[in-house]
């Protein structure tokens, strides 16, 4: 890893969470939340993510494990 970069590991709690209408969160809108906001701290990364994840289940209680984590390389 070079300085500035990133890197984000979660487990399938994430993406394959389900919406009402029985669809995946999905990892290419994971990787559209990422890249459009590459810029954002680790923890930042994180807080999004679930919001997005709460936003898409509609607060629903999860029906799997969720684990994230965010790294950047600063030095």
């Amino acid at each position: 890893m070079n300085k500035g970069d990133s890197l984000f590991l979660y487990t399938d709690g994430l993406s394959e969470s389900l919406d009402g209408a029985g669809n995946e969160f999905g990892t290419d809108r994971l990787s559209h939340l990422l890249n459009d906001n590459h810029e954002l701290s680790p923890e930042a990364i994180i807080s999004l993510c679930r919001k997005e994840l709460h936003t898409f289940t509609g607060g629903g209680i999860p029906g799997d494990d969720l684990t994230l984590m965010a790294i950047t390389r600063t030095k």
